[in-house]
């Protein structure tokens, strides 16, 4: 709306100076004015300064008089361009006036809708605003909770880790047990190994002495029983004798 509030005081402004340079001389006896054109001159500026309105140079170009101009943008120094004068040029004037005015509430209505349909798709865009400011919202609580998650989360990791750390210290410990227990094993193998080859050792001399026991324990009876039966025949033989006596 603030477009169409200046585009109307720039119609009022255009009409106001067309009737304040409206050049003297009314009537429709009025010769035209013949203007000889200068170096640096446009149908735009000859229009301005002598009908008071630049926007009034197609109708100065298509005007009679000047319809050997072929091009408007092509003019050249020494040439001349009629001027209409008195009601003439009131009536191109007025005539250029009705077509910028037309022009302008053409463009004022095109503005309106332009405007329109500007306000309906901010207000699209600002729903759409209003939704994502709500996403975010609960993307922020969503973060929130997933923070603190996190910590509670990070707070077990972190004596999980702890405890981790006490049961390497414990492993290495039991380690070193077992490796102290392992040597202490091969030492009382070793030990027992010696043990046993002693044993054997000793059990075979306690066998060949069982032996020895045993021959000499033959021995001893195969004596005993010769010692026996010589004492017997000794005995006997004292008694043949005394009774012999």
């Amino acid at each position: 709306m603030e477009k169409r509030r200046i585009l109307k005081p720039t119609a009022a402004l255009i009409i106001a100076l067309s009737l304040i340079t409206t050049p003297l001389g009314t009537g429709l006896w009025a010769k035209d004015m013949v203007y000889t054109i200068k170096k640096g001159d446009t149908m735009w500026d000859i229009a301005k300064t002598h009908m008071g309105n630049p926007h009034a140079w197609r109708k100065l170009w298509k005007y009679d008089g000047n319809t050997y101009i072929k091009d408007p943008h092509w003019i050249y120094p020494g040439n001349t361009v009629t001027v209409p004068v008195g009601d003439k040029m009131v009536t191109i004037k007025q005539s250029v006036l009705d077509e910028l005015k037309a022009g302008l509430l053409a463009c004022e209505s095109t503005n309106e809708a332009i405007l329109k349909e500007k306000e309906v798709a901010i207000a699209e865009k600002e729903a759409e605003i209003a939704g994502l400011e709500e996403d975010i919202e609960n993307l922020k609580l969503g973060l929130d909770s997933c923070e603190s998650e996190y910590g509670e989360l990070a707070k077990q990791l972190k004596d999980k880790e702890t405890e981790v750390k006490g049961l390497y210290v414990q492993l290495g410990e039991l380690k070193a047990k077992t490796n102290y227990l392992n040597e202490s094993l091969v030492a009382v193998e070793k030990k027992l190994s010696e043990k046993e080859a002693l044993l054997v050792a000793q059990t075979q001399v306690m066998t060949s002495q069982k032996e020895k026991i045993t021959e000499l324990d033959t021995n001893f009876w195969q004596e005993k029983n010769l010692f026996q039966f010589l004492a017997f025949g000794l005995a006997a033989g004292a008694i043949v004798l005394s009774s012999a006596d």
